[in-house]
């Protein structure tokens, strides 16, 4: 995967991004529901987040990054989907839980004895299981949607859909990532490179595009943090739109 947009640029929309961050911590908020908590929680586990994401650019483990970057744009999916209806989709998000212990019990079932686990916590989860798994027709997700059918759905451009879709392939030891490998060893003449260094360095534009899609990522979320929490959007998060808007606009990632 290669990004077209130059690093000074992508630093650029980090840094205006960053700055929207501590207008966030520092903005003065109420969270008296549930959906505020929830809210402010992905902001918070997201923001983290991209901070690793660029620590790990600069650590040149820029397919590692990449990898990452694809937990701040499953949470931007999730958190925009669950926003959209919030009075029909809370309830569904919060419930999944029982569908996932459940799904973890049968797992941890299949590799180790009965006695592993105490039979009252058995039966519980099964209980807690058959009391909602009628809400999820399908249980793979809470949403019974894809990552990218909820990107789609919530009108987010493509770009987020087709990093999600293509960085799974650094997610784990696959044909795919042995051939990038393979690819990313050897230069014009064919020549391979001996040190693990030399591949970090060959893929810093993943490193690119992950610290720049995830950038992104946490500026949709910053804006329905303000949406949540606020009758309007801030002045400063307009003027840093326009900044971000002007830097990438037309540019292909």
């Amino acid at each position: 995967m290669v990004c077209l947009i130059p690093f000074a640029t992508v630093k650029k929309v980090v840094k205006i991004v960053e700055g929207l961050l501590k207008n966030v911590h520092s903005c003065p908020i109420v969270i008296d529901s549930l959906e505020k908590w929830t809210a402010f929680f992905i902001i918070e586990k997201s923001s983290t987040t991209l901070g690793a994401v660029k620590a790990l650019r600069k650590a040149d483990f820029n397919t590692d990054a990449l990898a990452l970057s694809r937990s701040i744009i499953e949470n931007l999916a999730n958190l925009t989907y669950l926003f959209d209806k919030p009075e029909e989709r809370l309830e569904l998000f919060l419930k999944y839980e029982y569908i996932e212990k459940y799904q973890a019990l049968k797992e941890f079932e299949s590799d180790f004895s009965t006695e592993a686990i105490p039979e009252e916590l058995r039966e519980e989860i099964n209980e807690n299981y058959h009391k909602y798994k009628n809400m999820f027709p399908n249980k793979f997700s809470w949403s019974g949607k894809s990552i990218v059918k909820m990107l789609s759905e919530c009108c987010f451009h493509s770009d987020f859909a087709m990093v999600y879709k293509m960085s799974s392939r650094y997610l784990h030891t696959s044909i795919g990532s042995l051939n990038n490998f393979i690819e990313s060893c050897h230069d014009s003449s064919g020549k391979k490179f001996p040190s693990v260094d030399d591949f970090q360095k060959l893929n810093r534009e993943d490193g690119d595009l992950a610290l720049l899609i995830s950038a992104l990522a946490v500026f949709n979320l910053i804006e329905l943090f303000f949406k949540i929490f606020f009758t309007e959007l801030p002045s400063n998060f307009l003027q840093a739109q326009e900044e971000i808007s002007a830097l990438v606009s037309g540019q292909q990632l």
